[in-house]
């Protein structure tokens, strides 16, 4: 499926560089502000935030193949030079590998190219806030693991919708019940007590070994009232 070429030879002028394919761009900590990389996607089915970076001036089109497990690569998207990411919703949980491939216009296939391996594992069920619930300025966030004897770590993050700040929480271990924190817990959620105004929050699972492996909750948004 991936095809390997080598340097051609224009007929009045020395071999062309070869074609490499971009390398896939690597997944943000968990508690990093900015997220970026090839990550689990914040949403209610099961995506994929594939990212690259961006290739070099000489190609024209780039072809971003999928595999499920170790089953062969299937073309998933034919792209633009200027794409440099997309979201992939998957069938299933599990693990998908991605790898890419870059043309020029003279029909060469990148020499080489980078393959990248996610891991889907199930969503954690927000339970508080709930969606477009109103709490006061010191909302309780709640939300329950649904399976047994797989025990993640977990990350809560809230953002503000007029202004795109957010709040991060530590990475956490899950106990008994419900896992419960409030907005104080720890130095990245500072200033305890939200302002007034409109918020989304979710939970995101989190493998500390593994940046590949783990799932995003879809986003609820909530109110805070003074």
């Amino acid at each position: 499926m991936l095809a390997l070429s080598s340097c051609v030879e224009p007929p009045n002028g020395p071999a062309l560089a070869p074609l490499v394919a971009p390398s896939f761009v690597s997944p943000s900590t968990p508690t990093a502000s900015e997220e970026r990389g090839v990550d689990a996607e914040a949403s209610a089915e099961l995506g994929i935030h594939v990212e690259w970076h961006r290739p070099s001036e000489a190609v024209t089109d780039v072809s971003l193949y999928r595999a499920e497990g170790g089953s062969a690569f299937a073309l998933l998207a034919g792209l633009a030079p200027s794409d440099t990411a997309m979201i992939d919703f998957v069938p299933n949980l599990g693990t998908w590998s991605y790898a890419l491939e870059v043309h020029d216009s003279e029909n060469r296939v990148s020499a080489s190219t980078d393959t990248v391996a996610v891991t889907l594992i199930r969503k954690a069920d927000p339970i508080s806030p709930a969606p477009q619930s109103s709490s006061g300025p010191s909302p309780v966030f709640q939300w329950s693991w649904p399976e047994a004897g797989t025990l993640p770590r977990f990350v809560v993050r809230v953002e503000a919708l007029d202004n795109g700040s957010n709040w991060i929480s530590p990475l956490m271990e899950f106990f008994e019940g419900a896992e419960t924190i409030e907005t104080e817990y720890g130095p990245e959620l500072e200033p305890p007590d939200l302002l007034p105004g409109s918020y989304r929050w979710r939970v995101d699972a989190v493998d500390p070994s593994d940046p590949y492996r783990g799932s995003e909750s879809l986003w609820i948004a909530f109110e805070v009232s003074s």
